[in-house]
């Protein structure tokens, strides 16, 4: 039992006493004052002894109700770690019901959108319609007038040809009249034109024939001309059955459209319905815990972000100081290609001045021998085609003009014309080089103004994370403050009991 004391500790302190009864008594019969002390200092001791053992059957009590009170609260905590795992396993089904939802959402999603196209087609269709039901009346008032057209050339046709061949019936009744008139007059007077009569009259039989075969092709034609009436009639019954069909399929397209915006109507109060459920749900586990991971992702996103981005701006600053190095180098290098090109240019400027003094000295030879151009007309000849082709040479040479001599002055013109074409080919790799070396520089400087573009871009890209990063913090702050969960809350225990430590293991002590 909890209360229940134990008188163990205290048999040996009896048995003691007992001993010691024992040799007072022996002594009792020589009582002397030491006696009389140690009995006083042995009764004094008993009592201490038996004081000391009963705080300790009192302090055994108290462990022993410190032990329960202890059980208490390991049933407290495994009550609690219960109640942990109903709400990890109420969580988890809200997350697996939160799942089915999202995916009810996202299949009715799909399904408005099936909808909203099919919507959108029948609107099309229906749009479509009366411009079909306007092209077929406008077929068929265009067939019917065709018809009636038709109809009235035929019956108009056929009154003029009936007409004419009346008129041509008349006529030949008239003539047979008339020639037998004339016939009976020749039969009475002239009794020896009778046999020419009968070849008349049988001529006249003849052409009566042929005008009644005349009569029958025409009926004929005439039946046929009814045959196509009736076939274009039929066409026409055929046309107007074709525009009763489109107009039932009208009536079937509408009430089919009708239909569907009645299930798409269903369909979005369904949706509506299951996003209530899903937001009454799911409110607080999707409010705090995916936007603390969120966050957490996000923070450790944010560093490996701002890590590579603090070392694409070292590279970049490594590569701007490349990038100045290199504009130094070639801006040296630019102004020894200029240097190179005055020095080129002095040249130049040397052998025009040649040029001048051979042009001087072939001006002072053609002066000294104007009085013998005959003798020397062959040689001028010659000297102007190599002037010519000196000319020539010298505009693929920048305009540098090189004008040739006399036979005395060719020896310094090709030694100058060797020197000119020296000279462009080295102006020519001087030009390649100074357009190599602003292309550099260019390069360089293009180069330079994207590294500063990146690194602005980067800073701004900080800085947006950076406030990004505390108006989340901010808001999840003020979302913790103003709305705090009462499911998690405990309904049976205020506050959470503090699990104290046995007296036993404090003071190392064991009991049997």
């Amino acid at each position: 039992m909890m209360g229940e004391i134990d008188t163990k500790p205290i048999e040996p302190v009896q048995v003691a006493l007992s001993l010691f009864g024992e040799k007072g008594d022996q002594r009792n019969s020589s009582p002397t004052s030491s006696n009389v002390y140690q009995l006083s200092n042995m009764t004094s001791l008993v009592w201490f002894v038996l004081s000391a053992l009963k705080d300790l059957a009192n302090y055994k009590v108290q462990l022993e109700a410190m032990d329960g009170a202890c059980k208490q609260a390991l049933l407290k905590l495994e009550h609690y770690q219960k109640r942990a795992d109903e709400h990890f396993n109420l969580l988890r089904n809200t997350e697996i019901e939160r799942d089915m939802f999202i995916d009810e959402c996202r299949e009715a999603k799909t399904q408005i959108r099936e909808l909203d196209s099919k919507m959108k087609e029948m609107a099309d269709q229906l749009l479509e319609t009366p411009k079909i039901r306007e092209q077929l009346a406008h077929v068929l008032s265009h067939y019917k007038a065709k018809l009636m057209e038709a109809a009235a050339n035929m019956e108009k046709e056929r009154t003029e040809e009936l007409l004419r061949r009346v008129s041509e019936l008349s006529e030949a009744f008239v003539k047979s009249r008339l020639a037998a008139v004339e016939a009976e007059k020749e039969k009475v007077a002239l009794l020896s034109e009778k046999d020419a009569e009968i070849e008349l009259a049988a001529a006249a039989a003849v052409q009566a024939q042929m005008q009644m075969e005349d009569m029958r092709k025409q009926n004929e034609m005439v039946e046929e001309l009814e045959n196509q009436l009736m076939d274009k009639t039929v066409l026409s019954d055929m046309l107007q059955l074709e525009l009763k069909q489109a107009n039932e399929l009208l009536g079937s397209s509408e009430k089919s459209g009708s239909d569907a915006v009645n299930n798409l109507n269903q369909l979005r109060i369904d949706f509506e319905v299951n996003e209530r459920k899903n937001l009454d749900q799911s409110i607080y586990v999707e409010a705090l815990e995916l936007e603390l991971n969120q966050l957490k992702v996000e923070l450790n996103s944010s560093n490996e972000e701002v890590g590579r981005l603090n070392c694409v701006v070292e590279t970049l600053a490594d590569e701007l100081e490349k990038v100045k190095k290199e504009m130094d180098e070639i801006w040296g290098r630019d102004t020894e290609a200029q240097i190179e090109v005055a020095l080129l240019k002095a040249e130049l400027h040397k052998g025009k001045y040649k040029i001048a003094a051979a042009e001087a000295a072939e001006a002072r030879a053609n002066s000294s021998k104007s009085g013998l151009h005959l003798a020397v007309q062959q040689p001028a000849v010659e000297a102007q085609e190599a002037k010519k082709e000196n000319q020539r040479k010298a505009e693929k040479a920048d305009h540098i003009h090189v004008e040739s001599g006399e036979d005395a002055g060719e020896l310094t013109k090709v030694e100058n014309n060797h020197d000119l074409e020296n000279l462009k080919k080295e102006l020519e790799l001087a030009m390649v080089r100074v357009g190599e070396f602003r292309n550099r520089a260019e390069q360089a400087v293009s180069r330079a103004e994207l590294a500063e573009k990146a690194k602005a871009a980067v800073e701004d890209h900080l800085r947006r994370s950076r406030q990004k990063q505390q108006r989340r913090k901010a808001a999840i702050a003020a979302l913790q403050e103003e709305s705090a969960p009462k499911e998690f809350n405990s309904p049976r225990f205020d506050k959470q009991p503090t699990v104290e430590m046995p007296l036993g293991k404090v003071l190392n002590m064991k009991f049997n």
